[in-house]
């Protein structure tokens, strides 16, 4: 079947019907203009090594997330302090989301593919932080916040209002200004230096010399 449509009523035999994550991330995805983020809560803190995650729900490439408040154990360094990260990482392979957290003194690059197309595995950073073996500082949360659609037009808005007002104070028919002459000349003006009060300039000739790495510039 060269077409095959998911949103209809399902058949059995052909599959028809079958809305499937991949189809229904794509759809979200393009709606949501490719946007990763957290649209509620997810607020993080920490209590000596413990991550605090609150209740919240975000969208990862068109596949939306929700979190139940959750305590996690940060991965400790063996000595000394080290970078941390707390992250979601997504396998549409096996369908699994699921917190995980990193630790070094330089943190590895984060793992983003396609899901909806040959990849399977995107992690979204929630914060980063500094760890010890019994206390975790600088904890800064590092995800992107998404906007409803209601609060861009909003500020849509509130942008376009000073020049609506603007535009509603110009009378119909107001008079459009042109210009008729320069200097007292009409027709196709060519300005003389006395027309903009340079008549008493000299022109003058700028000429320059270089001998070895001397250069020289005269102006008479």
């Amino acid at each position: 079947m060269a077409i095959t449509a998911y949103q209809v009523a399902y058949s059995q035999s052909t599959g028809n019907g079958l809305v499937t994550p991949v189809v229904d991330r794509r759809l979200y995805e393009f709606l949501l203009l490719n946007t990763v983020g957290v649209a509620d809560g997810v607020a993080v803190t920490n209590s000596g090594t413990n991550l605090i995650v609150s209740s919240g729900w975000g969208v990862i490439k068109g596949c939306v997330f929700g979190v139940t408040a959750e305590t996690i154990s940060a991965t400790k360094p063996a000595s000394g302090s080290a970078n941390g990260r707390l992250l979601i990482e997504l396998d549409a392979t096996n369908g699994t989301i699921q917190f995980k957290t990193q630790q070094g003194s330089t943190l590895p690059a984060l793992t983003q593919e396609d899901i909806n197309g040959s990849g399977s595995v995107y992690q979204m950073e929630l914060a980063t932080y500094t760890i010890s073996a019994t206390d975790i500082t600088g904890l800064t949360e590092t995800y992107e916040t998404l906007q409803s659609a209601q609060s861009v037009i909003g500020e849509i808005t509130a942008l376009i209002a000073p020049l609506q007002t603007k535009l509603d104070t110009i009378e119909t028919g107001a008079q459009v200004n042109s210009v008729t002459s320069v200097a007292g000349k009409t027709g196709a003006v060519t300005l003389e230096k006395s027309d903009v009060g340079l008549g008493n300039v000299v022109n003058k000739a700028l000429t320059m010399s270089l001998s070895g790495t001397t250069l020289t510039i005269n102006y008479t």
